[in-house]
């Protein structure tokens, strides 16, 4: 793919020459010219530089997840400790939302309540879920957000008698709701959910099929800010402006690879670049929205699909933990050789044979180097560094955005 770019802080202008698509895992390639010469990302480069303006490095994360509220789809947000995802997740805007609640606050007890006081039930509204830490979530919410959480989302209508005394019962009914849930979750929580024999196949269904997975990794931050950026999410189109597809969808097929089921794939493609679309203010989806919305937010769109893997067809893909903590620690400490992430990571070595650590961290560092992610640089001794690819996206995040 070959960008030949103005200044992007002045122009916003772009003149691509040619880019190659493969789609899927089909073999051929497509080959689209596409000769743009106008502003690009506008309305989106506003935004996202107004949240910058406070935290660095959740300016484009926040815009993912306000796009994906607005195209009514869920996304879980996979970040360490100090990553920034409670605070984006705080900052989510309630656009065209009916209801925006917290799950820590609610119960099934409070909803029943809430809702059948509306007339016995709820129609034809849109629920926004969110949770900071999945990790701190009581037993409760969590059995909640597995049940009424998964019904709404895959079904879109749920229903829950209630005994009121021994006479009567009562009988809340919600029907064509749209429910959107965007959960922070730490990656070793999230590979052991993934993973762990307890879960189930809800779980597994409602993370492989119905969410998205955004891998947040942030070097760009330079400071703790507790309180939430000031920004404003304003579409140029209404919501309900119908948008044209006047595109094959190749290039977002592309972003979305490995997020979700081919057969779903489609779908959320659809819905994700119909809500860019309308948030730039384009009444057509046309390739060079899809590459506006690649260059935006493939970066890290693609992590997710890099950190999952299977060493049997007959299990489930895991996530590799690991890897994306490696990543984590490397692209905001970088030059670090294998003793200091020992260190940094805090592990306990009992035997005191600190070459064990090595081999594992090695592993690791393997699926890095075989995305173009990290690799070792020797000099006495090896020291991890962040590849061209990483080095030169969140330079143009840099430019661009700062």
């Amino acid at each position: 793919m070959e960008y030949q770019k103005t200044n992007l802080k002045e122009g916003i202008t772009q003149n691509i020459e040619l880019l190659h698509v493969q789609v899927m895992n089909v073999t051929d390639v497509k080959i689209l010219k596409v000769h743009v010469n106008v502003n690009v990302m506008e309305n989106s480069i506003k935004t996202i530089r107004q949240i910058e303006s406070s935290h660095r490095g959740l300016g484009i994360p926040l815009h993912f997840a306000n796009l994906c509220s607005l195209a009514d789809i869920s996304c879980f947000y996979i970040g360490e400790m100090g990553s920034g995802k409670g605070t984006l997740i705080k900052s989510i805007k309630a656009y065209d939302v009916d209801y925006d609640m917290n799950l820590y606050t609610i119960n099934i007890v409070t909803l029943f309540k809430k809702f059948y006081n509306e007339g016995h039930g709820i129609v034809d509204k849109k629920i926004l879920w969110r949770v900071d830490e999945w990790s701190t979530l009581k037993e409760v919410h969590r059995d909640m957000f597995m049940s009424l959480g998964a019904e709404l989302i895959t079904d879109h209508r749920y229903s829950h008698v209630s005994g009121a005394s021994v006479y009567q019962s009562l009988e809340l009914k919600m029907e064509n709701i749209i429910l959107v849930a965007f959960v922070g979750i730490q990656p070793i929580k999230f590979a052991h959910m993934t993973t762990g024999e307890q879960v189930g196949e809800t779980w597994n269904a409602l993370t492989s099929d119905r969410f998205l997975k955004f891998a947040l990794i942030n070097p760009l931050r330079t400071k703790t800010n507790r309180a939430t950026p000031e920004y404003t999410f304003s579409p140029r189109l209404p919501r309900k402006e119908l948008v044209t597809v006047n595109s094959e969808l190749g290039i977002m097929k592309m972003a979305l690879k490995d997020q979700v089921s081919e057969d779903r794939l489609p779908l959320f493609c659809e819905s994700l670049i119909k809500a860019y679309c309308k948030y730039e203010g384009y009444e057509t989806v046309t390739p060079k929205a899809e590459i506006e919305f690649k260059k935006l937010f493939g970066f890290y769109l693609s992590l997710y699909g890099m950190f999952t893997y299977t060493l049997d067809i007959n299990e489930g893909n895991k996530f590799s933990c690991g890897a994306f903590r490696l990543l984590n620690a490397i692209s905001r400490h970088e030059g670090k050789s294998f003793p200091d992430l020992i260190e940094y990571f805090k592990i306990y070595n009992k035997s005191g044979k600190e070459e064990n650590y090595i081999k594992e961290m090695k592993m690791e560092l393997k699926i890095l180097e075989r995305y173009d992610l990290a690799h070792p640089y020797s000099e006495s001794e090896p020291r991890m560094y962040t590849s061209q690819r990483v080095d030169d996206y969140f330079q143009w995040y840099r430019d661009t955005m700062h």
